[in-house]
């Protein structure tokens, strides 16, 4: 996605055969250093996993999957694949 913006924003088409890299050159050469958008993604999703691990909110415990209790012993066996006992 982020190569094909690139390429139309500065008129190169793919039945031109220019590699990503050269592609990457041109930009740098028009706009000057940038950084790329999946550092970009990356840093503002540690961001709000860190801002959402400090709050007490559910999406924290939704992440951490700390959640109180535990199954019963029937629930347990259906995990596992048995079949329930008849008594």
């Amino acid at each position: 996605m982020e190569i094909r913006c690139y390429r139309r924003l500065l008129g190169i088409s793919y039945e031109e055969h220019i590699t990503n890299e050269k592609v990457r050159r041109r930009l740098e050469n028009a706009m000057g250093p940038h950084v790329d958008l999946l550092t970009i993604v990356r840093q503002r999703k540690l961001k709000w996993y860190g801002h959402t691990t400090r709050s007490s909110g559910l999406a924290k415990t939704i992440m951490q999957g700390t959640v109180n209790g535990g199954r019963g012993r029937w629930e347990a066996e259906e995990v596992l694949g048995r079949q329930r006992q008849r008594i």
